[in-house]
């Protein structure tokens, strides 16, 4: 059973999530998602998602944990932190761009890339946590797992 740590990071009312790389061999590629991922088998939920910050970012704010729920196959664990950095000293050390977005922007789901220049949709456990931990929910009209 599988442990994943996501980070809600909110930036002056926006929220910073990571577009996916493409690559094949990873869970859903080329979809913006929260920051995080999964925890080895004895690492604590608070040190793995600071591990994946770290990581994914180069950088950790104070975090205060949301809760968890059940996915597929594990179990998912959210933290809550405030970006109190400029987004452009941020080192993106995974995916292929970061940007913050409006709660308006959130609900529509197809969010823009500044890098690639297209938009594209949220994968369905960003959907679901933003549902559960935000009461924000996805317009059904534009969900999807395309790119436009």
């Amino acid at each position: 059973m599988r442990r994943v740590a996501v980070a809600l990071l909110w930036a002056d009312g926006r929220l910073l999530l990571q577009l996916r790389d493409f690559a094949a061999d990873i869970d859903d590629p080329g979809l913006w998602g929260l920051f995080g991922g999964h925890l080895a088998p004895e690492e604590s939920e608070d040190a793995g998602i600071r591990r994946e910050l770290a990581e994914e970012l180069g950088w950790c704010p104070a975090l205060a944990r949301l809760g968890s729920f059940s996915i597929d196959d594990g179990t998912l664990v959210g933290y809550r932190g405030i970006v109190d950095v400029p987004l452009n000293t941020l080192v993106l050390g995974e995916g292929q761009d970061l940007a913050a977005f409006t709660i308006p922007e959130l609900e529509f789901g197809w969010l823009y890339s500044p890098r690639l220049g297209r938009s594209f949709s949220m994968t369905a456990i960003t959907r679901e946590a933003l549902h559960r931990w935000c009461g924000i929910r996805q317009n059904v009209r534009s969900a999807g797992h395309q790119t436009i």
